[in-house]
């Protein structure tokens, strides 16, 4: 198991079938889940897709996520939660200069994931709405 501490995140590749548990240990913690193809980055984890198929606003607990070409990515297979936000953009230094006014703002998740990703030697141009895990909105 990687326990993953506040406001930090990491990479890793998943391969079919492989499974990926997400558990809030310290509770109040949010996990941006971002995917893409390695074959292809340009095809990624789509919440447009995603929701318009899935014609509802929340995902859950069977509910299958697909990429931004239409092919399914990834399937929630156990949810004990029940409210997961798929809507909004992950958090950066700009949301927390501009909504919150903080001077010296840390990174946010999309500094987190933009990191994790240089970790893996990738570089994805543009950062889609992630699956933010844990959020209630």
């Amino acid at each position: 198991m990687q326990v993953i501490e506040p406001r930090t995140g990491t990479g890793f590749r998943l391969k079919k079938g492989q499974r990926l548990k997400v558990t809030d240990i310290k509770g109040e913690q949010v996990s941006d889940f971002f995917a893409f193809m390695e074959a292809n980055p340009a095809e990624y984890l789509s919440s447009g897709r995603t929701l318009d198929y899935l014609s509802k606003i929340y995902v859950g607990q069977g509910d299958t996520l697909y990429s931004s070409e239409s092919r399914p990515m990834a399937k929630i297979v156990e949810d004990t939660v029940g409210k997961h936000d798929f809507l909004l953009t992950p958090c950066s230094k700009d949301t927390f200069r501009i909504i919150y006014g903080d001077k010296d703002p840390h990174r946010g998740c999309e500094g987190n994931l933009r990191h994790a990703f240089k970790g893996l030697g990738l570089d994805h141009p543009s950062l889609p709405n992630t699956l933010n895990i844990f959020m209630n909105v």
